[in-house]
């Protein structure tokens, strides 16, 4: 689809550290937020390497930034950069995972544009907690951003999320005044400091920044985990709310504020009336379009997540649609059930993506789209998606008589869905919404005459099941299931990337 990627390697030196990748990968995976960095696959290879597909992001970390600003961030720029932070902090938290190694290095940019959007990255330390048991072990994370109480677990025993929160105090005294709190070039004098939990707040740089700034990072940095503000409370705090954050984020980089457009209303519609499976599918190829072509849809997510959670409550959502009063109350709420069909009772990003995804896609972007998704989806690279395909993907959601209930309903062949099947599937939503820019296009006709042949190989039925793939695909994927000892999934993977192009870099020693 020629995105590109970033690929992480890590080669593990031991069973442990292989766990460690493995539990990054799958909390990295569940998670779903604008500020969080989204990993589309993991595999293992040669018996100790572990290769993460990731989103690229090209715009640098903070610490690239620092050296652009070397005595701090003006801040406006830092607290609105903290804000979508602690809006990712809030969202893991909530969902019962403690980062535990904030810091500069490990905040980036999506892109180098104007508004480009920072992304946490690196759960590397990560873990889950268990409800009901929110205290955790171990000593992990960076030494200049470790809490007192991570210096201490043998003496002072478990610890909590509330590390997270100091780690954020210090990533801001460093953005604001371009130095570390505790500096010292002796480790051990560097825990004492840490210990004291006293940061400087007489220096000149401070002059130049508001009370509310440094109350801010005063009540994140206090020695006592009790007393520090919690995610949900430092969102609340008067410095965000004094600087007018949320005017200026809808201003500064947009001629016109993020809003719900009737042609998004539309899509809304059309995407909660529409088949399970269907939807299911489009979740797919929201996950898989580049994030440029989402850019709207993406301000407008954030324009109605008014409480920074990183999610949409059903009020949000509701309360958003009541600005167009064609949708009544009633059916607002039915199209808020059609896009969490999940039930979790919040719509998250790509939900939201996935139910407007057609509104920012042009249509030769929006076929490359499904393309693209239906490669991915289609783990033995046949050409065609068969029941094992989608139990793969969707057999958690729907189980095998609803999966093959499904296929049938759109009248495929054999119980297999092509290409040309998988187009009709995903862009029926769509179809309206491109009607109105291509007025010559016959929704009545049928779909192998509408979709010009993806790899230019020539289709006389809808119904002729042919490869997808260009013969030199066919071929390597033929050669490597042949010569390779990998299991399928390694096969798998190993086959589809060298498909995008893909930019490469290695974790930090």
């Amino acid at each position: 689809a020629g995105q590109i990627y970033a690929l992480k390697t890590v080669f593990a030196e031991d069973r442990q550290m292989l766990e460690e990748m493995r539990q990054e990968c799958a909390i990295q995976r569940s998670l779903d937020h604008p500020n969080i960095v989204r990993v589309y696959e993991s595999f293992e290879a040669d018996g100790n390497a572990v290769h993460i597909v990731m989103e690229l992001c090209s715009g640098g970390n903070l610490v690239e930034k620092l050296r652009e600003s070397p005595r701090g961030c003006d801040e406006t720029t830092a607290a609105e950069l903290t804000r979508k932070v602690l809006s990712a902090i809030y969202y893991i938290h909530q969902r019962g995972f403690v980062h535990r190694d904030i810091k500069l290095d490990n905040i980036m940019y999506e892109n180098k544009l104007p508004g480009a959007e920072p992304k946490l990255i690196d759960f590397g330390f990560a873990c889950k907690v268990m409800k009901g048991h929110e205290s955790i072990e171990g000593r992990y994370g960076t030494l200049s951003y470790m809490a007192p109480e991570l210096l201490d677990t043998k003496e002072k025993g478990p610890y909590e999320s509330s590390v997270d929160l100091w780690s954020i105090g210090v990533t801001v005294y460093t953005l604001l005044t371009g130095r570390k709190p505790f500096d010292h070039e002796d480790r051990e004098v560097k825990k004492i400091l840490i210990r004291q939990a006293s940061p400087s707040f007489s220096n000149s740089r401070w002059s130049h920044h508001s009370p509310h700034a440094m109350d801010f990072v005063k009540c994140l940095m206090r020695g006592d985990p009790a007393m520090r503000l919690s995610a949900s409370q430092a969102l609340r705090h008067p410095w965000f709310s004094g600087l007018d954050l949320c005017v200026r984020r809808s201003l500064r980089h947009r001629t016109t504020p993020a809003k719900l457009t009737s042609v998004m209303v539309q899509s809304l519609q059309a995407f909660a009336s529409a088949a399970l499976f269907t939807r299911m599918t489009l979740e797919v190829v929201a996950f898989f379009t580049s994030p440029l072509h989402l850019r709207e849809v993406r301000h407008v997510f954030a324009a109605l997540d008014a409480d920074f959670s990183g999610t949409l409550s059903r009020s949000e959502f509701v309360g958003a649609l009541a600005q167009h009063r064609e949708v009544p109350t009633k059916e607002a709420h039915a199209i808020f059930d059609g896009i969490d069909f999940n039930s979790s009772g919040q719509l998250e990003l790509n939900e939201f993506c996935a139910a407007l995804v057609w509104t920012n896609l042009s249509e030769s972007d929006g076929m490359s789209a499904i393309k693209h998704s239906f490669q991915l989806l289609d783990k033995n690279r046949d050409g065609v998606l068969t029941l094992p395909d989608l139990q793969a993907t969707f057999g958690k959601i729907l189980n095998q008589e609803a999966l093959v209930a499904a296929m049938r309903s759109f009248g495929t062949v054999y119980d297999r869905i092509d290409i040309h099947d998988f187009h009709q599937i995903v862009s029926d939503v769509a179809q309206p919404l491109w009607s109105r820019k291509s007025r010559h296009r016959s929704r009545g006709t049928r779909q192998c005459q509408l979709v010009p042949d993806l790899w230019g190989i020539s289709r006389r039925s809808s119904r002729d099941l042919v490869p997808i793939y260009p013969p030199d695909v066919m071929s390597s994927c033929t050669s490597l299931q042949r010569s390779s000892s990998h299991s399928p999934i390694q096969i798998r993977m190993q086959f589809s990337l060298t498909t995008p192009k893909l930019r490469r870099f290695s974790s930090d020693p």
